[in-house]
């Protein structure tokens, strides 16, 4: 019997992913539209992540297919919610009350952003690709590293320190810099 569960990219449903045992083996199918960058996608559930690969590239979407037997899946979830990029949780939905700086979190661990000399705390979440990703309201946000070369920084809203990382931050429209 087959399982499907949503796929979060930047916070919204992207994509399938099909959980199907096979004998032994556990068989995970997974689809998505395609960010435009690389994706490293873990199942999610009961505070755990199971890691499942790299997705590559087909026909203009991502797709993923591992097939895992019960002693590579001992960290995983035992019950799956969803799937998303590895190294945290999904993006979650916007609170209905939206608060100026939410609370800020780094795989588990608090984050500390500083911006123009002013201290401000904001959930941001590993991408894979060492960027970061955040959405305050109905905004969101892309920090990549200022070491990166060939940045637009015509395009950059701001600098900002994260982790003791100098970042340079872009606004994001239907997931790309704009």
């Amino acid at each position: 019997m087959a399982e499907t569960y949503p796929i979060h990219i930047n916070g919204e449903n992207k994509g399938t992913l099909t959980v199907t045992a096979e004998g032994l083996a556990t068989v995970f199918d997974a689809r998505c539209e395609d960010p435009g960058r690389l994706v490293r996608l873990s199942v999610y559930g009961e505070g755990k992540e199971g890691y499942l690969g790299v997705m590559e590239p087909e026909n203009g979407a991502l797709v993923l297919r591992r097939r895992m037997s019960r002693s590579a899946m001992t960290d995983f979830p035992e019950t799956v919610e969803y799937a998303a990029e590895a190294g945290g949780a999904a993006v979650a939905p916007a609170p209905e009350k939206k608060p100026e700086t939410p609370p800020a979190r780094e795989n588990g661990r608090e984050a500390r952003s500083r911006s123009r000399g002013r201290e401000t705390e904001v959930l941001w979440h590993q991408v894979g690709d060492g960027s970061l990703y955040t959405a305050l309201g109905d905004k969101e946000y892309r920090a990549i590293p200022m070491a990166s070369h060939g940045l637009p920084l015509n395009k950059m809203a701001e600098r900002r320190v994260i982790e003791g990382v100098e970042y340079a931050v872009f606004p994001l429209e239907k997931g790309k810099i704009v």
